[in-house]
């Protein structure tokens, strides 16, 4: 009965709480005037879901569905990292890591990193328990501490893609 009133609960609500691009969203991080344009121009690359509440088996068809239709979305540039924020996550089930590592199978094949911010320890030891490594390079994802270090990470891969990283320091130095 308790896992009924559970799935009933957190079944109507929503998981997702904020749908963002890189295009409209940005870190904190100072940047040079065209390294801004760039990270317009390119910011479309970086998708991001903010999470909230109860994460279950059930709630995470809606989120996978969601990366589906942006992958699939040819008006949209191709996505090259997934943002995942866990800042506003209550708790997770344990059946969660399965889907999970489907979707970094997923980013492995095609070519996308994923990329987890704000997830709370407890939760990474929880992922971490059932098999799944939040901050695993070699396996396409990586684990920040916050949605901020994580665009940050995003935006200067971006750059140093479109050879506009260094224009920063450079002029920083004049």
């Amino acid at each position: 009965l308790s896992m009924m009133v559970l799935v009933g609960r957190y079944g109507s609500v929503s998981v997702v709480k904020h749908v963002l691009s890189g295009a409209a969203f940005r870190s904190n991080v100072d940047r040079a005037p065209a390294q801004f344009r760039t990270l317009k121009a390119k910011g479309g690359q970086v998708y991001i879901l903010r999470l909230q509440g109860f994460i279950f088996l059930g709630a995470t068809s809606a989120v996978l569905r969601l990366i589906r239709a942006r992958r699939r979305d040819e008006s949209k540039p191709p996505l090259h990292y997934l943002i995942l924020d866990f800042s506003h996550i209550a708790g997770l089930d344990s059946s969660v890591a399965m889907a999970f590592a489907r979707l970094k199978q997923t980013a492995k094949e095609e070519s996308f990193t994923l990329v987890f911010s704000g997830v709370p320890f407890e939760l990474e030891r929880q992922m971490a328990d059932a098999g799944f490594l939040l901050d695993d390079p070699d396996g396409g994802s990586r684990n920040f501490v916050s949605l901020d270090y994580a665009m940050e990470w995003c935006e200067n891969h971006i750059l140093e893609a479109e050879n506009a990283l260094r224009l920063g320091k450079r002029s920083e130095e004049h």
